[in-house]
């Protein structure tokens, strides 16, 4: 369902006239309520490219399916469900204002909802209409980082990082949204050697890819290069970009997605060489892929260890690894449609070049070893009356139990939704790219029950909460024994007007690892952490938009009881001709112990997004500048300053800058 604090702030974007900053204040609102549950920092790109190719190529809500409604986060999975059991019970709409028939659907969500949605049908694809109408993009990133302090003492070691801090990217897309695209991605990280320096075409990531999607009778997709495929629940196999528990408690299914092209600079979780998609029937589809890429591993006795999901090469270190392991892949999905449901068939085989060595931590004895993988597995999804039925059950190894998720999201009044997700995912269950929705990074030792409940009075208040009782029935890292946690959550928003709100949140976690490392004898303990937020902001147009958040953390457990804390505030001012925008936050904390650690959703560049981790005691400080210097040309630049005691125990240098620069072109 959507979100009433994405929805409030996306109304106030019909007003501007400067759609391209739009589009980025849009994306920061659905970023935040996602990603300070993950605690990560990287490039969301596949979020803006829906938001653009819906804007120039509206949905069609008469003919789009139910994936295809809730996978764009403005509809989300909660109103797609009321729009297609309307869609059932009364026919096709005749206007776009038909919507407010559908109870969860007021006036202002209509008109925030107008500029990305249509009942009319597009034009039938057309190759040479779709390269005339297909526009450029170039977009050129710098970024400093200061990496002194990383630099080892010993001049000699294998681990000094070889470049300097700077980090640039180049991104180049000829494109028509939802029909084709052709780019091309090229980084240096900061620390890695420059392209015309020795080795630096080694330490170096490029992508590129074309993708083309005309829908046709019987070819429906096509990728060639890079890619990445999201078949199901993402448990049997799936790469790219997934959320786990967020604020958003609904949002839990997985839409399937199918192919889709890949821009990110990520270096792994995805797939390089060619894949498919064809209609078999009008209810049948058939998609193939095959893929021949490479990754970074240590070589240990000709047996590999985990993969490298860092993807920087900075030291010799790095360069003698880089891309040493091949993996070959070979799979396929079915999807069929039974009348108000989808069933799906998946299989994929993986084969490594370099075995990867059995595990002889404890914890560790059921990873994946040996050189080839084979996934498969069944996934359905379907709607009956008011519910919304999903769920996927995968095995690598038939005489081993099977890992199974499965999931409804209940409408229960016009105001009240509920959604239910048990998962059982075994230790013995072994995968390296699912995007399932788990508490771990991997779906694999975990047996848990979901339940969230949310109240929705559009405008008014939103009260959002959820439980999430796991248990885990094997070792984990830093926990030796088999283990628990329990999850709560409350959120209670109240919108003092179009332009105004605030919200509370408590999140109280429960679970067991081992004493601290340095304890003469480990053992299991449980520990009890509260995170308490309050949040307030304004953003009423003509005016300095301010917002300011208080949040504490505290952790007890048989060794210790800490406490962190974090203040910030923000202020935002744009130009009455939208061609300038600034924004700023200044933020002090007090978070001494790791386990106190907050983070916190930050303003970024283009396609940059922040989630840093307030870790000492210290303040911090950045600023982001956006303007439009010509009708096709934008500068972003963003500036940061922290203060930090943990940096200098680490020696790094006292308010140590980050700069960033990003310049778009588009034609």
């Amino acid at each position: 369902m959507v979100r009433q604090f994405t929805t409030l702030c996306l109304f106030l974007y019909l007003a501007n006239s400067l759609f391209g900053q739009a589009e980025t204040e849009k994306l920061d609102l659905i970023m935040e309520r996602y990603a300070e549950f993950a605690g990560n920092s990287t490039d969301y790109l596949d979020l803006y490219d829906q938001i653009s190719t819906y804007t120039k190529r509206p949905i069609n809500l008469n003919s789009a399916s139910f994936e295809e409604l809730s996978s764009f986060l403005l509809i989300g999975q909660q109103k797609a469900l009321d729009l297609v059991n309307y869609r059932k019970q009364y026919g096709k709409f005749l206007s776009i204002y038909e919507l407010q028939a559908i109870p969860s659907f007021s006036l202002e969500y209509i008109k925030m909802l107008l500029p990305f949605v249509s009942i009319t049908a597009q034009g039938k694809f057309n190759l040479k209409e779709t390269f005339k109408d297909a526009g450029n993009q170039l977009m050129i990133l710098g970024q400093y980082n200061d990496i002194g302090y990383m630099q080892p003492k010993n001049p000699t070691d294998s681990n000094r990082i070889l470049g300097d801090g700077v980090r640039t990217l180049v991104r180049y897309r000829f494109y028509e949204p939802g029909k084709l695209s052709i780019g091309f991605t090229a980084e240096k990280d900061a620390g890695e050697l420059w392209p015309t320096s020795k080795n630096g075409l080694k330490a170096g990531y490029l992508s590129a890819h074309a993708f083309f999607k005309p829908q046709a009778k019987f070819l429906n997709a096509i990728a060639i290069g890079d890619y990445q495929v999201n078949f199901g629940q993402g448990l049997t196999f799936s790469s790219g970009l997934s959320f786990g528990k967020s604020a958003l408690v609904l949002n839990t299914f997985r839409p399937t997605e199918g192919i889709r092209p890949y821009r990110s600079v990520n270096e792994n979780q995805f797939l390089r060489g060619i894949a498919g998609q064809f209609n078999l029937t009008t209810k049948t589809k058939l998609t193939l892929f095959a893929s021949a890429n490479k990754d970074n591993v240590t070589v240990s006795n000709g047996m590999a260890g985990s993969l490298d999901n860092f993807g920087y090469t900075r030291t010799l270190r790095d360069i003698s690894r880089k891309n040493n392991q091949q993996i070959s892949i070979l799979g396929l999905n079915i999807n069929q449609r039974i009348g108000s449901f989808n069933v799906g068939f998946t299989s994929a085989y993986q084969h490594f070049s370099i075995p990867f060595a059995p595990k002889t931590d404890p914890y560790a004895q059921f990873r994946f070893a040996g050189n080839e993988l084979l996934n498969t597995g069944i996934d359905y999804k379907g709607t009956f009356k008011n519910i919304l039925f999903y769920g996927e059950v995968s095995v690598n190894d038939l005489s081993k139990k099977p890992a199974m998720t499965h999931g409804a999201l209940i409408s229960l009044s016009k105001r009240w939704s509920a959604n239910f997700v048990y998962r059982d995912f075994p230790a013995t269950y072994k995968t390296l790219y699912s995007t399932a929705w788990s508490e771990q990074s991997t779906p694999n030792n975990e047996r848990a029950l979901y339940a969230a409940l949310q109240y929705e009075w559009y405008r008014k208040w939103t009260v959002s909460a959820f439980a999430d009782i796991i248990q885990f029935p094997w070792l984990r890292f830093r926990d030796n024994a088999p283990g628990f946690q329990h999850d709560y959550f409350i959120e209670a928003k109240q919108f003092f007007n179009k332009y105004s709100i605030h919200y509370l949140r408590v999140r109280n976690t429960i679970f067991t690892n081992n004493t601290s490392e340095y304890s003469t004898i480990k053992k299991q303990q449980t520990n009890y952490r509260w995170n308490i937020r309050y949040h307030f902001e304004n953003d009423r147009p003509g005016q300095i938009a301010t917002a300011f958040r208080a949040e504490i953390v505290q952790l007890k457990n048989l060794e210790k009881s800490v406490l962190g804390t974090m203040f910030f505030a923000d202020l935002g001012y744009k130009s009455k001709s939208g061609k300038i925008k600034l924004v700023g936050r200044y933020v002090i904390f007090n978070t001494p112990d790791y386990d106190s650690r907050i983070y916190a959703y930050e303003n970024d560049v283009l396609y940059a997004f922040s989630i840093p981790a307030y870790y000492g005691i210290g303040n911090r400080f950045y600023a982001v500048l956006t303007t439009r210097l010509a009708r096709r040309l934008t500068f972003w630049a963003k500036v940061t300053l922290e203060n930090n005691t943990r940096k200098k125990e680490l020696d790094q240098l006292n308010f140590s800058p980050l700069g960033r620069i990003q310049i778009s072109y588009t034609w």
